[in-house]
């Protein structure tokens, strides 16, 4: 995560806005506190933070498509609006890019939110952040030929190869063949994971509000060390650099 305190800082000191893209860890980093994980502010408590957007569809759970723009006050928001007095038809004009908008996401967006609650939301970020944690804990005691980049503070867990026998990105596309995607990274060459409830244990998807800090779904670990094994005593053939 950027350091957005600092951040904010420096556009109080330029007097300029201060936009935070909060999109992918919209309903989880603002549960790190209370769900017992270290965090830093991020949102308007930090001074110079003007804006944020927030994915709905990602960890919302809410329909693809649905996302949501925050001000830090009305007299910011007032700037987004589009509008054309002269137009043929008369005054045009629209809160958005967009003309026009599916109300059907809206009102799913409306229903799960309503369904999760704040509750639901803290429940699922105690879930989802101890897979992570699991996922990071084994990788550096259960398997050495892979490392974890940096420290992840949330539920993005990057990491890459430490044995000069394991191509990581490799080990992503054969991963990909057994159906769990992982994304590539390079400088340094890598994979990342956004863990969400796919990794859960399935009876631990559908109750609304029940959590397991430290399950992961059995068949990703497997898959990931037989891999490897693979990869380390030449089953997988040669690969490409």
């Amino acid at each position: 995560m950027d350091d957005i305190p600092s951040l904010g800082q420096l556009a109080k000191k330029h007097n300029i806005g201060l936009h935070v893209d909060c999109c992918l860890g919209s309903f989880i980093v603002p549960f790190l506190e209370k769900a017992g994980y270290p965090t830093k502010p991020f949102d308007f408590r930090v001074p110079g933070v003007t804006a944020i957007s927030c994915d709905t569809h990602k960890y919302g759970f809410a329909p693809k498509g649905s996302s949501v723009i925050m001000y830090r006050n009305t007299d910011l928001r007032q700037h987004q609006y589009f509008v054309v007095p002269d137009w043929a038809g008369g005054v045009y004009a629209s809160p958005s890019i967009a003309g026009s908008r599916p109300g059907a996401i809206i009102a799913g967006t409306w229903a799960v939110m309503q369904y999760m609650g704040e509750d639901g939301y803290l429940a699922s970020c105690k879930s989802i952040m101890g897979c992570a944690k699991r996922i990071m804990a084994a990788i550096r005691s259960e398997i050495p030929e892979l490392y974890v980049l940096g420290n992840p503070p949330a539920s993005v867990v990057a990491f890459g190869s430490a044995s000069p026998n394991v191509n990581v990105h490799a080990v992503g596309d054969a991963m990909s063949s057994r159906g769990w995607h992982l994304n590539a990274l390079v400088n340094p060459p890598g994979l990342h994971i956004a863990c969400t409830v796919s990794l859960l244990p399935h009876q631990l998807c559908f109750p609304k509000y029940s959590y397991c800090p430290s399950s992961v779904h059995p068949m990703f670990f497997f898959s990931c060390r037989h891999l490897l094994w693979c990869f380390v005593t030449g089953h997988m053939g040669p690969q490409l650099p």
